[in-house]
């Protein structure tokens, strides 16, 4: 484990306790274990395309043996992930999981792509949930008709799932089952089946 190194990417923006405290923590963590873990804020290596900027940000991980992406500056980590890519440097925290995961309407269609050909035990409940169809920021919503079509099906859906979450408060509270247990194996149901 000599030499091992590498960054943290963070917010330069973000300086609350509430963030800089969790870089703190897995700056200690690393340390345990004989590795180096270092701030790197993403204002000071800028995402740039052809420009002296571009050579900062590659000699600023020069050496490492991994990154971990603690940001959502998009363009910076895509640029960041392929250096890392080409250079064979780890990588923690993809892209594409940081955007979807920062938006809720991309986060439900991963969930919803993942579902599709699942039998029911393996799926993820989901909210019924309707994503506002796209509009542009000069144009703006001129009709909202759209909105009439949320039914009754929605709400009886949303019963459903609260009647689902007193099962697993139950099975939680009562019954002092793990959460494992009940959420993703669902053995309550096997128990009412049986």
């Amino acid at each position: 484990m000599d030499n091992i190194k590498g960054h943290i990417i963070t917010n330069s923006f973000l300086n609350t306790k509430k963030y800089t405290e969790h870089y703190e923590w897995l700056k200690a963590s690393t340390s345990k274990y004989s590795a180096g873990l270092e701030v790197l804020e993403n204002a000071d290596i800028l995402c740039s395309y052809s420009s002296s900027w571009e050579e900062k940000l590659s000699s600023a991980i020069d050496g490492d043996s991994f990154i971990l992406y603690w940001d959502k500056d998009i363009r910076l980590g895509r640029q960041l992930e392929a250096l890392c890519r080409q250079r064979g440097i780890l990588f923690f925290n993809s892209i594409e999981t940081v955007a979807v995961c920062d938006d809720k309407s991309l986060t439900y269609q991963k969930l919803w792509e993942w579902n599709q050909g699942k039998e029911e035990s393996l799926r993820i409940p989901l909210v019924p949930t309707i994503t506002a169809p796209m509009t542009y920021s000069n144009i703006g919503y001129t009709d909202l008709n759209f909105l009439d079509k949320i039914t009754e099906e929605f709400y009886k859906k949303l019963e459903q799932i609260e009647y689902q979450e007193d099962i697993w408060f139950d099975c939680l509270d009562r019954k002092h089952e793990n959460t494992f247990d009940i959420v993703c194996e669902k053995k309550y149901l096997k128990e009412t089946k049986g």
